[in-house]
């Protein structure tokens, strides 16, 4: 839930002088709009495994920054979101998937279901994910 709120937060800087405002900065989100812009340059459509949507993209920790996570670009990644794939939603801390690996690589990225991520080996086939006919 913290993940999900920090996704679209955005910061108003306050300084307070005696418990009262002395002055107000602009507004932004948590994101600057050069790292986005980055990230979103890098990838150029979905990242998650098979997907080609180059619309409606958001950008991903892929370590979250409640478990450590930065906003380095070599720990975000641009997924889908909305429409009918929308894969960010079923990305940890929402999902059961995880996406690691390295997203500065063309294929750098894989799906892992956290119980395989967590040591629970199940039958699926984490590379290919939910959607993989």
């Amino acid at each position: 839930m913290v993940e999900a709120l920090r996704a679209h937060a955005q910061i108003e800087p306050v300084v307070v002088d005696d418990d009262a405002p002395v002055s107000v900065g602009m507004r932004g989100h948590a994101l600057s709009p050069k790292i986005v812009r980055a990230v979103l340059l890098r990838d150029g459509h979905c990242r998650w495994p098979g997907c080609s949507r180059r619309n409606g993209l958001q950008i991903h920790h892929l370590i979250p920054r409640s478990q450590g996570g930065t906003d380095d670009i070599a720990n975000l990644a641009a997924v889908c979101a909305g429409g009918i794939t929308d894969h960010h939603q079923q990305l940890i801390p929402t999902g059961p998937w995880h996406l690691t690996g390295n997203p500065n690589l063309p294929d750098g990225l894989r799906l892992v279901h956290q119980h395989e991520h967590t040591g629970d080996r199940r039958d699926n086939d984490a590379r290919a994910g939910p959607d993989a006919a």
